[in-house]
């Protein structure tokens, strides 16, 4: 191992820090493919994502869309600080929650499982265990 100074470590890492912390405040947005468009998503108008197989729901305050694309391709686009998973079929955005009754989650008018293995994590996300 090649010997290095501490200040010009320094400076490096501190590029590198600045760097990733400015290409994140620019993903906003991911696309999905839904049929032939390619389809713009705001990481804030998702509501909640329902998977089942090969395929998920993507709810959206305007619109549900139904892409070809599986829970673990979802999990790697989407930032773990706004989206939490709740159940085996749902991720959520924390953001958008309205109130949490009787082991579901309400968003907007949708009422969402809080499943037992996934409660705990999600109580103690939220500050509530």
């Amino acid at each position: 191992m090649k010997p290095f100074e501490f200040d010009r470590f320094h400076v490096a890492i501190n590029k590198a820090a600045q760097r990733i912390a400015s290409q994140k405040k620019l993903d906003t947005f991911f696309f999905i493919k839904d049929g032939f468009k390619n389809i713009k998503l705001e990481y804030r108008s998702i509501l909640f994502i329902k998977g089942s197989g090969n395929y998920l729901d993507i709810t959206t305050k305007e619109k549900v869309y139904s892409p070809r694309m599986t829970f673990k391709e979802i999990i790697e686009k989407l930032p773990a600080s706004a989206f939490m998973r709740v159940h085996q079929s749902y991720l959520i955005n924390v953001s958008n929650i309205d109130k949490i009754e009787n082991n579901q989650v309400c968003i907007n008018s949708y009422k969402i499982p809080i499943s037992n293995n996934y409660k705990d994590a999600f109580f103690k996300r939220l500050n509530l265990s």
